[in-house]
């Protein structure tokens, strides 16, 4: 599997990296440690082979910046989330969300059938691999 990585530089938020497959993004992280990304991407991807930009990963890059800069939001970037259990159906839910509008950690636990897992819901959120995109 080849995982493209994209360096954003924007006065909002600094240096920020988007890695992604030719389907979506996997993960966009909001530093420069390319080290870090690459030693998070490898649990997931054992035997990714990380490449230059893509098209893909240079178009989303392009959509989070005007984002940043104002513009519409990139909820129509494509993602592809890891496949790990509850936090994945957490991390979809957040995606239904409609953009400009909050749901509660306790909301979320519901709408994913678990009205008792606000907390965990709440760690599901932290460990958002694709923030900015999956609000």
């Amino acid at each position: 599997m080849h995982v493209h990585v994209t360096r954003l530089r924007t006065s909002l938020l600094g240096t920020i990296q988007l890695a992604g497959t030719f389907q979506g993004l996997v993960k966009i992280q909001l530093d420069d440690d390319g080290d870090r990304l690459r030693s998070e991407l490898r649990v997931l991807y054992p035997d990714a082979a990380f490449k230059r930009p893509s098209a893909m990963t240079v178009e989303a890059g392009r959509v989070v910046r005007a984002y940043l800069q104002g513009g519409e939001s990139p909820s129509d970037v494509p993602v592809v989330m890891p496949e790990v259990g509850f936090r994945t159906r957490v991390w979809r839910q957040l995606k239904r969300i409609p953009w400009g509008q909050v749901r509660t950690y306790g909301g979320v636990a519901r709408a994913v059938r678990k009205p008792r897992a606000a907390r965990a819901v709440g760690q599901a959120c932290g460990s958002n691999p694709l923030p900015l995109v999956v609000p």
